[in-house]
């Protein structure tokens, strides 16, 4: 097999500087059918293939009879790995199939940034945004968006990742900035889930072409509006909102209740005796030493 040709930083999406998404759609269908144990298998044993910018190099072998044989007849029969005996010494060895590549690297970033389990540290979303996205291509689109938006201040919480990207508002933002098809489909099929789903279900649950759904959903997770990782028991792979987002939106639903008026008979004081346009004299000194004191027709102050 010839090595695979290298593509140049520029050439690709800013997302895309960890692993490339359009090979990806292939493999999900096959790891969506394996069993459990193959996918461990996979993780903890097999692993992926290595490349380096002269090629394929470093792929590590594993010898097969020290796998459990029937996991390995499904990632064989699924093509995940194939058998070769390099060195006579170690005999029929188990490599991970070059096309993987992308793969094997999406999913290292998963067990990296840990982004929907339970115990996933503070730095999780900061860990994943820096192995997918070159930073400071992110950081133009992220101000570009911002712009169209029409914030043009932000807030110091905005300028991390955890700050903007983990707010309830992005993920609507993205979808609208970018006018995908099917993109708001997506994304409200997704936030009436309630909670992670399998990549395959997710794609089934939404009408209109594969090819177009499968898309818009990598441009949506690419982009930061949609997220992935390995469901904990399973090891199958799940899309979701950021659990920060979650909690956002479904603050933001809350019913707000107003607190209730106390119906008093006989109040001791109807005001404070300076009116109700000045409760605070440091308010009004803080303006005057700032700059001249803004009066209204009737010479009371303005703000």
């Amino acid at each position: 097999m010839p090595p695979p040709m290298k593509t140049s930083d520029k050439e690709k999406l800013f997302y895309e500087k960890g692993f490339e998404r359009k090979p990806l759609a292939r493999w999900d269908e096959a790891w969506a059918l394996l069993s459990p144990r193959a996918r461990l298998l996979f993780l903890e044993e097999v692993r992926g293939p290595v490349r380096s910018e002269k090629g394929m190099l470093g792929q590590p072998g594993v010898p097969i009879r020290n796998l459990p044989p029937e996991p390995l007849d499904e990632l064989l029969k699924a093509k995940f790995v194939f058998f070769d005996e390099t060195v006579k010494s170690k005999g029929v060895q188990a490599f991970a199939n070059p096309e993987l590549y992308d793969f094997a690297a999406r999913a290292r970033c998963f067990r990296s940034a840990r982004l929907f389990q339970p115990d996933a540290g503070p730095d999780a979303l900061d860990r994943y945004v820096r192995w997918i996205c070159y930073e400071a291509r992110l950081e133009v689109w992220v101000m570009t968006l911002l712009h169209d938006k029409g914030v043009t201040t932000l807030h110091s919480s905005m300028m991390s990742s955890a700050g903007l990207i983990g707010g309830h508002r992005w993920p609507n933002w993205v979808v609208d900035y970018l006018e995908l098809p099917r993109g708001r489909q997506l994304m409200d099929y997704l936030i009436e889930a309630k909670g992670p789903v399998p990549i395959t279900k997710f794609l089934r649950g939404v009408s209109g072409a594969e090819g177009t759904k499968r898309a818009t959903l990598d441009a949506l997770i690419g982009h930061l509006a949609i997220f992935e990782d390995f469901d904990p028991v399973t090891h199958d792979i799940v899309v979701d909102l950021l659990p920060s987002v979650r909690a956002g939106m479904a603050l933001a639903a809350a019913e707000k209740v107003l607190p209730s008026f106390e119906i008093v008979e006989h109040p001791t004081a109807l005001g404070p005796v300076e009116g109700i346009f000045l409760t605070d004299l440091r308010a009004i000194l803080l303006e005057i030493a700032s700059e001249p004191l803004r009066l209204k027709q009737d010479e009371t102050p303005f703000a």
